[in-house]
């Protein structure tokens, strides 16, 4: 149950992210577009992306994830005598952390990374500002 549960939270996660960047990402598709036409490396515009997507994980996910960590820590010292459902420990919250930056990284650069499969003249001729 503790699996599946997992899973559908990362799922939800992902999604999330998927259409917060793309969100972003077509409000400024034109900047992108320009960008591309002025010689901008796809990888130059991939890492503005990877920078917002890692300041909205550290601002959002992280948070959420520490703060609940930390509620469910205290849980488990208060129930320790009755149930070992819930064992927090290091290793845990650190794999937790690097899990929640993987799938939101993943999420976040597929809308940049189609869109970058285009030229500047697609992006410019598909989108109409």
């Amino acid at each position: 149950a503790t699996l599946v549960f997992t899973v559908v939270v990362l799922g939800a996660s992902a999604i999330s992210y998927f259409f917060i960047l793309r969100s972003s990402l077509l409000s400024r598709i034109y900047e992108v577009s320009v960008y591309r036409a002025l010689g901008v490396s796809k990888g130059d515009i991939s890492k503005m992306f990877l920078t917002e997507i890692l300041l909205i994980t550290t601002i959002t996910s992280t948070v959420g994830y520490l703060v609940t960590t930390y509620f469910l820590y205290r849980f488990q010292l208060l129930v320790e005598d009755f149930t070992d459902i819930i064992y927090i420990s290091p290793v845990s919250i650190v794999g937790g952390i690097v899990v929640i930056y993987v799938v939101n990284i993943i999420a976040g650069l597929i809308p940049v990374t189609n869109l970058l499969r285009k030229t500047p003249a697609e992006i410019l001729s598909k989108y109409d500002f």
